[in-house]
C-alpha cells in the first residue's frame, strides 16, 4: 500500500542514518517505489511552520543537538536553505545565529538559549513536508541517498 518512501538522510547518528537509507532501499527494491530522502532540519522546520505560518517568512536557525555542547545548525525561510549545515559549539552559537529571527530545536532549552523556540518533528509537520515534497524534487535532493555528514566520522 506504499505510495512513496521518505527516509531521512540526517544529520544524526551515523549508524542510524546509514541503516535507515539502506532500509528504505531495500524496501524500494522489493516494492519498486520511489525514494525521496529529506534532512531531519525539515522535519523540525515543517513542524513549525504547520503549527504557526508566521515563522514562514522570518529566518530560522534550525538546530539539532549533536552532543553535550554542539549542534548541527542550518539556516531556512520561506522553504529555502540560506546557510550550509555546519557543527556549532555552544559558544558559536550566539555568534552564528545572531542574524536570525528564531532559534528553533528539539532539544529542551536547559542552556538558556536566547529567542529560543522548542519543537519537535510532529506528524502534522511529516505531513506538511510530503504536502511540500515539490521543494524536496524541485531541489533533487531526493535523487542522491547520500546521508548528511556535516562533521567527519571517527572511522573515516
Amino acid at each position: 500500500d506504499l505510495d512513496i518512501i521518505f527516509v531521512s538522510l540526517g544529520p544524526g547518528s551515523f549508524t542510524g542514518t546509514r541503516v535507515g537509507i539502506a532500509a528504505a532501499k531495500a524496501i524500494s527494491v522489493t516494492t519498486g517505489k520511489k525514494i525521496i530522502g529529506y534532512s531531519n532540519f525539515d522535519t523540525i522546520y515543517y513542524s513549525v511552520i504547520k503549527e504557526d505560518h508566521k515563522y514562514l517568512d522570518q529566518e530560522l536557525a534550525i538546530l539539532i543537538k549533536a552532543n553535550k555542547l554542539s549542534y548541527y545548525t542550518q539556516r531556512i525561510k520561506n522553504k529555502k536553505y540560506t546557510s550550509k549545515a555546519k557543527v556549532i559549539n555552544f559558544q558559536e552559537l550566539t555568534e552564528e545565529t545572531k542574524s536570525v529571527d528564531v532559534r528553533v530545536g528539539s532539544f529542551n532549552n536547559i542552556h538558556g538559549i536566547k529567542f529560543f523556540l522548542e519543537r519537535w518533528p510532529s506528524l502534522n509537520g511529516h505531513l506538511e513536508m510530503i504536502k511540500n515534497s515539490e521543494v524536496l524534487i524541485k531541489e533533487k535532493r531526493q535523487l542522491s541517498l547520500t546521508p548528511i555528514y556535516i562533521k567527519e566520522h571517527y572511522a573515516s
